[in-house]
């Protein structure tokens, strides 16, 4: 009986082995497939956006990133840490670690190929083309007080990929010309107030380059014109540039068109056959306002532009644009759609009279009750036939231009003129990260909380383990 009972453990035993082997071979095979991940970051430092994965989502070929960085680069952890996540993201992401200086062989042909002059290096290659990323490109830096050296605040590291990404898949950059000559915001640093230089450089962060445009006669828009933007005219435009922009827009053009309140510009009948009613006065919005002049835009409409915006647009004696009635200004086949983008509070107004003294609301004089919007987009044709797709027209007007200068690009000003310019070139699908922030994290270490460590360390612990030795030679004795 002994003897068959001990065959039997020693079976058991056995079964139990096997089956121990066989769920650590299962477990072996479905970690190779199936990756859980979880960030337990509470800043998320390195999680991607929902618009880097939809991007990630979109790619038909795969990318290879050559990261050529030292380990003891400031940003190699950082780097390192990201470029996991898009390689979990996206089988398309294939990443090459090489060392400069532990590699020298690779590194010099990574040279050549690519023409490199520098390492600390991120390149991009689909096959087709390259992107180069640089590490000063992917930080922001601010100096240290009192010491001669520079710290890391913000890593660009996602912005800029994503964005070499977009890059490749377009096969070019988009051009968006400003137009220039009538009093318009300028894209150069010397144009005093009235410049958006800084704009310029977020535009071109963005993988967007901009150009300047004066329209002389009957010349046409330049036909690599992805957008046309005209930012705040001081002056009326002449006809021939107003007919050259129209011209533009009904041939699947995109434009977008800042008009300052109290000024004409003279696209204004275009506007409105375009959906869009101008009203002479300046939005009141004592709900939205510290000094009166500005109002500080919570509300957004349902559109594209405006999704997942939920910062502070901040306008400047804003004008209202109206929808206008489409009944007959274009055919019934052709009909566009006018979303809001910008809208005051129910408090709000469009104060009319606005050279009699104190601003108030007035309905005898014209005034008109809000909300009311501060933006409209529209949109006009897009068909897709048995051979060709003919791409729709897109309009986006703004009724304050100085919210995008120099002087005011603050809170989401900047990042909603990026929205508005990726919609009107086609990014839908917008790449919208900012620069995630690198904060230090400290330890207030002071003489009490130093000798209350010094305490624990050098005489708690050991005495902890005394006392639990002397209990547990205690309970064996008794």
């Amino acid at each position: 009986m002994r003897k068959g009972w001990k065959k039997w453990h020693q079976l058991h035993g056995v079964l139990n082995i096997g089956l121990a082997l066989v769920l650590l071979l299962v477990l072996f095979v479905l970690s190779t497939r199936i990756v859980w991940r979880v960030d337990l970051n509470k800043s998320s430092l390195y999680a991607l956006s929902p618009r880097s994965i939809a991007l990630l989502n979109q790619l038909e070929r795969p990318i290879e990133l050559t990261v050529l960085f030292q380990d003891e680069h400031m940003l190699f952890e950082d780097l390192n840490s990201l470029l996991q996540e898009y390689q979990s993201a996206s089988q398309m992401i294939r990443i090459n670690w090489v060392d400069p200086v532990k590699d020298r062989a690779e590194t010099e042909a990574l040279a050549v190929a690519y023409a490199l002059r520098e390492a600390q290096v991120l390149v991009l290659d689909d096959g087709d083309q390259q992107r180069i990323i640089r590490a000063a490109q992917m930080m922001d830096v601010e100096p240290v007080e009192g010491v001669d050296r520079y710290q890391l605040v913000g890593f660009r590291g996602e912005q800029m990929i994503s964005n070499a990404m977009m890059e490749l898949m377009e096969g070019k950059r988009p051009k968006v010309y400003f137009l220039q000559g009538h009093g318009e915001l300028m894209l150069t640093v010397d144009g005093g107030m009235r410049s958006i230089s800084e704009l310029r450089s977020m535009l071109q962060r963005r993988a967007i380059d901009c150009e300047p445009l004066t329209i002389r006669g009957n010349v046409p828009i330049p036909a690599d014109a992805d957008a046309v933007v005209v930012a705040g005219p001081a002056q009326r435009l002449s006809s021939g540039a107003v007919e050259a922009l129209e011209r533009y827009l009904n041939r699947s053009g995109r434009l977008l068109i800042l008009q300052d309140a109290l000024r004409e510009s003279g696209l204004e009948p275009m506007m409105r056959r375009w959906g869009v009613a101008t009203q002479p006065g300046i939005v009141m919005d004592p709900e939205k306002t510290l000094r009166g002049r500005e109002v500080n835009v919570e509300r957004f409409g349902d559109h594209p532009i405006c999704r997942g915006l939920n910062s502070v647009v901040q306008l400047l004696l804003p004008s209202a644009m109206l929808p206008a009635s489409s009944r007959g200004v274009v055919e019934e086949a052709d009909q566009y759609s006018v979303s809001p983008l910008l809208m005051s509070s129910d408090l709000s107004w469009l104060e009319v009279s606005v050279q009699n003294g104190m601003a108030s609301f007035n309905e005898m004089s014209g005034d008109l009750r809000g909300p009311l919007p501060m933006g409209l987009a529209v949109e006009r044709g897009g068909e897709q036939g048995l051979d060709v797709e003919i791409a729709s027209s897109r309009l986006v007007v703004l009724g304050d231009s100085d919210f995008i200068s120099n002087d005011h690009l603050m809170g989401a000003n900047g990042d909603f003129f990026l929205r508005c310019t990726e919609w009107l070139v086609n990014r839908d699908q917008v790449i919208d990260v900012a620069p995630r922030l690198v904060s230090e994290v400290r330890l207030p270490l002071n003489p009490s909380i130093m000798r209350s460590l010094f305490g624990w360390s050098v005489v708690g612990l050991p005495l902890l383990v005394v006392i639990i030795g002397c209990v547990m030679g205690w309970r064996r004795r008794c």
